[in-house]
């Protein structure tokens, strides 16, 4: 669960946000503004969790409801299904092929060791394991 406040701020180093993240952080606003329109509309049954995704009342998201939803979407797109998780994953390959250094995709998706995240770079992608080696 990803909690907003000082005490995340402190804890997390600054990441350097490309152009395509920009565009992505002002979706993430309008995400924020339909959260303040739905805790406006649960009055008093609004439950202030601090999280970023939550229910309609502000409760955290049951795993298993995010998991079915992921997968009506995968459906209705036309996609075969993965699990949510693997979306970690597609990012750190994604930005790996756009020439991002291993340790700001490290960071970015908070792995302790830049070790930890050429691991998952390697497994299950072919094509990745010949390249990995690189200098950042």
């Amino acid at each position: 669960m990803l909690f907003v406040g000082d005490d995340w701020a402190e804890d997390h180093h600054d990441v350097e946000i490309q152009d395509e993240a920009g565009r992505r952080l002002g979706k993430a606003r309008l995400e924020r503004a339909a959260q303040n329109a739905e805790r406006k509309s649960a009055g008093k049954d609004w439950k202030d969790s601090g999280l970023v995704f939550t229910t309609g009342i502000g409760t955290p998201i049951e795993p298993r409801n995010l998991n079915r939803h992921f997968e009506r979407l995968l459906d209705r797109a036309g996609l075969r299904r993965i699990r949510f998780h693997d979306l970690r994953h597609s990012c750190a390959t994604l930005l790996y092929e756009q020439g991002v250094p291993i340790e700001k995709i490290q960071d970015i998706l908070g792995h302790s060791s830049p070790t930890i995240t050429k691991l998952i770079l390697r497994r299950g992608h072919p094509a990745v394991p010949a390249v990995v080696g690189r200098q950042a």
